[in-house]
């Protein structure tokens, strides 16, 4: 995916941490996630491995982003519109 070819990641990035792991996408599933959620290409996050498993598996999205003290949505949004601009 184009994103995770072009940027690291976004959570590292913001911690300011050396990134250790590849990056993958991570699409935003929202604050209130209920059940399965289509995958939506235009809320894609680039994060690395580690931060993606942790908030998959350990955290969930909510309490993820919420001890990031961060809404990722805005970012997630500038980077569909680089990707727009560069088609």
């Amino acid at each position: 995916m184009w994103v995770c070819e072009n940027h690291r990641c976004y959570v590292c990035g913001l911690l300011n941490q050396k990134q250790i792991t590849p990056t993958q996408a991570h699409h935003l599933q929202g604050k209130y996630r209920i059940g399965a959620m289509i995958r939506d290409d235009s809320t894609v996050l680039p994060i690395c491995f580690d931060h993606h498993q942790e908030l998959t598996f350990k955290k969930g999205e909510r309490k993820f982003w919420e001890e990031l003290k961060v809404d990722p949505f805005p970012e997630s949004k500038l980077l569909r519109a680089e990707y727009e601009r560069l088609k």
